[in-house]
């Protein structure tokens, strides 16, 4: 019986391999055949009016053009931070120029650190550029007031990270 068992289960597997090498047939339908009547779509449901969300996100506050923030209020504190008898020795061209790249290097200075990681690199080089503008600037000097300005601005986002 075993004999038997064994002749079964090959021919049961050549056959099963001639199906696998044969292709599947499949019953062509007519177009004359096919359901004369297409079932209408489903409509869609009513779509719910979409409500305002509430939450508020940190973002730097908008302010009106003329108008300061509290942060780069503080911002432009540190940057000029001693720096009065420089800007005093200016030329009055270089003054009004000094003091706009100034209020600009705020402005990005303050979109940086309201990121949640600053680029600290970006913001060196803000600084920098803008001390550069000074004539007869020493470099150690620039140095390392850069470094000065740079460690008070993160001092502040630290602080006002722990007052949130």
């Amino acid at each position: 019986m075993d004999i038997q068992a064994e002749e079964i289960k090959k021919e049961q597997a050549a056959a099963g391999a001639e199906q696998a090498l044969m292709p599947e047939i499949i019953p062509e339908v007519l177009p004359e055949q096919m359901p004369s009547a297409v079932p209408a779509p489903e409509q869609p449901a009513a779509v719910a009016p979409v409500q305002p969300i509430n939450e508020v996100v940190s973002a730097p506050e908008a302010v009106a053009p003329g108008e300061k923030s509290e942060d780069r209020k503080e911002i432009e504190r540190i940057l000029s931070q001693d720096l009065e008898h420089l800007y005093a020795e200016l030329p009055e061209t270089r003054r009004e120029e000094f003091k706009q790249e100034g209020e600009k290097t705020a402005i990005e200075i303050e979109k940086l650190l309201s990121a949640p990681k600053p680029d600290v690199h970006k913001i060196q080089e803000l600084i920098r550029k803008w001390l550069v503008m000074i004539p007869n600037v020493n470099k150690i000097f620039l140095t390392q007031d850069l470094k000065i300005k740079l460690d008070g601005l993160l001092d502040f986002k630290r602080e006002k990270e722990g007052q949130l």
